[in-house]
């Protein structure tokens, strides 16, 4: 498994995390969890998703999937691109165009929808 840098600070993060698991096998299934390291909150799981293999193409898997345990009527998604490749290959991973972002409100205009607060790390 592995582990992606924190990105703080963040309502809508974006990671671009690139890895290579050798150890996948034929069958297995992909687990993330989304955490908030910013939280003092025993559990700061925001959420988690399985990506297993039959839902992966010979291609591999590009889209969107919906995080579980994200909390009451909170609609968080999670957005994975898994490629396949030869052992030892270079990566050929090219993040897609950035979406245009709204820009971040100051502070005392901004509104958080209920639950855990932002800054996950997954």
């Amino acid at each position: 498994g592995f582990q992606t840098a924190v990105v703080s600070n963040r309502l809508d993060p974006e990671w671009w995390h690139e890895a290579e698991l050798p150890e996948y096998c034929g069958g297995d299934t992909l687990a993330f969890t989304v955490h908030n390291r910013s939280s003092r909150r025993l559990d700061p799981v925001l959420g988690k998703v399985l990506l297993t293999s039959e839902e992966m193409d010979p291609e591999g898997f590009e889209g969107e999937m919906a995080l579980t345990q994200a909390g009451r009527a909170i609609e968080a998604y999670l957005e994975v691109h898994v490629r396949w490749a030869a052992p030892g290959a270079a990566p050929e991973f090219e993040p897609p165009s950035p979406r245009p972002r709204a820009p971040e409100a100051p502070a005392a205009h901004r509104r958080r929808a209920p639950g855990p607060a932002p800054a996950p790390a997954l």
